[in-house]
């Protein structure tokens, strides 16, 4: 009897709490924020999911979101060329690399080039003109100079002098190192690079058996439900990626 007030009470506060933000604000409020909530406790889910398994699962999700990506450049070459899912998805997945890899060289070459660019700048600078700015600031220095305690300097500079022995080995090794490691990752970022080329492709052609099979747990009200989350997910992305755009 207890259990059963108490149950009892609990409901009634909720139906109280929920008349009332229903008589503050708006029902497609209400309904906005209801989808949000949802689609913020399923982010949060799915990004701490990520994060725990994304050195394993990292190709598969790239893959994956590529695939749901390409699919209205899929269901455009069924109409316009009329050849079978397979192909369609092999076409579209080619396509979508084949312009990635494009802006990647494209990106690369640019960056070479204001390298280049910037060595011929450096290479017809005045050195005489460079050479007589440091003297005027050394002279400057000096004047300074005097004014501090001579054994302080000497201390320093027996320090310094030790420091810069020991710096040019230090800074020699840890560059070989990262050299090392660098040229180690290589094998191991070819590999992720065919896996995802290789996973974007049977995603792609999967990707309406992906979506039978999920949206065959839901009812007809839950699949709308989930659609409804998703639609504001997708927004909510499309809002932020606009704004740092705006930001940048």
């Amino acid at each position: 009897m207890l259990k059963h007030t108490r149950g009892f009470t609990i409901n009634n506060m909720m139906d109280k709490i929920r008349s009332s933000f229903n008589d503050i604000f708006s029902e497609s409020f209400m309904k906005s924020a209801r989808r949000f909530g949802i689609f913020a406790i399923f982010y949060t889910i799915a990004f701490v999911a990520f994060f725990w398994t994304a050195a394993y699962t990292f190709p598969f999700i790239i893959a994956f979101i590529i695939a749901l990506s390409i699919q209205p450049l899929v269901k455009l070459l069924k109409e316009r060329i009329g050849i079978s899912n397979g192909i369609t998805s092999l076409i579209a997945s080619v396509l979508v690399y084949i312009l990635f890899f494009t802006l990647i060289f494209l990106l690369s070459y640019k960056m070479v080039s204001e390298a280049k660019q910037m060595l011929s700048t450096l290479t017809t600078i005045d050195i005489n003109y460079v050479t007589q700015l440091v003297k005027e600031w050394i002279s400057r220095f000096d004047i300074y100079l005097k004014y501090i305690d001579p054994d302080f300097i000497n201390k320093n500079s027996s320090q310094d002098h030790g420091y810069s022995k020991e710096r040019p080995l230090e800074c020699s090794e840890g560059s070989l190192n990262k050299f090392l490691s660098a040229a180690g990752s290589i094998p191991l970022w070819i590999a992720v690079i065919f896996i995802t080329i290789i996973s974007t492709y049977f995603f792609t052609r999967d990707m309406d058996k992906i979506k039978n099979s999920t949206f065959g747990i839901f009812s007809e009200k839950g699949q709308q439900r989930v659609l409804n989350v998703l639609e504001e997910g997708v927004s909510l992305f499309v809002k932020i990626v606009k704004s740092y755009a705006i930001y940048i």
